[in-house]
């Protein structure tokens, strides 16, 4: 049974939070979690903004999608965008227990217009390995973070561009988070990137795009960011 907590939520009121989400397959399905027992990313990502959680992933080694060479498993994102992260006070957690990402979101070269886009705050995005998105026409971010409401979010411990490892490009460059790795837009600010490989991208390693009225304040530090 999930135990319900209260959560902040975005706009600083608070929200019930139910989790966590255990994703248990990489097949890109798009039905109802059952968490721990049936459930994809996209699942997941729909029920965590109905009631903010922590993601988690506990998939098989016999799944599809689970690369033995690297010993990480590969999410193909499937015809559309998975859902923004809407709902606050959500984290999606790919570490293994050695620390490193072991679940990589593929667009394959043919899907955009992003791999991960948050539009809420307090948010926490770890341990997984983002490439191979394009503009369609617009976007081809790796992880966007979009509007003003999306504050105190928290990128870390990511490889964004790059293969499993980090010894590569994830893509070529016309086929590889086309704009850039990481895009911040339109009012998202107090923000933290931090402690990620930013490398292989098509376009920029970290895009700050703005307009009159809007600022975009942004805390980076201890990335690698390169050859993009």
């Amino acid at each position: 049974i999930l135990a319900l907590l209260v959560a902040l939520a975005p706009g600083g009121g608070t929200v019930l939070a139910a989790g966590p989400y255990i994703v248990t397959k990489t097949a890109d399905t798009n039905a109802t979690c059952a968490s721990g027992t049936n459930c994809s990313l996209r699942e997941a990502i729909k029920a965590a903004n109905a009631a903010p959680g922590e993601i988690q992933f506990n998939i098989p080694t016999s799944d599809p999608g689970y690369q033995a060479g690297g010993g990480y498993w590969r999410i193909s994102v499937q015809s559309t965008a998975l859902p923004a992260i809407s709902g606050g006070s959500t984290t999606i957690n790919g570490l293994g227990s050695d620390g490193k990402p072991k679940i990589e979101l593929n667009g394959g070269g043919t899907i955009g217009p992003w791999g991960l886009m948050l539009t809420s705050g307090n948010n926490t995005i770890k341990g997984l390995i983002v490439n191979g998105f394009i503009a369609t026409p617009q976007g081809g971010f790796g992880v966007l973070l979009y509007g003003e409401t999306v504050k105190n979010n928290t990128i870390t411990n990511n490889y964004i561009g790059t293969n499993y490892n980090a010894t590569a490009a994830g893509g070529t460059t016309s086929s590889n988070n086309t704009v850039a790795g990481i895009a911040l837009q339109f009012g998202a600010s107090t923000n933290v990137i931090e402690n990620n490989v930013i490398s292989g991208n098509g376009g920029y390693g970290i895009y700050s795009f703005t307009s009159v009225g809007f600022i975009t304040p942004l805390r980076q530090s201890g990335n690698i960011i390169r050859n993009n």
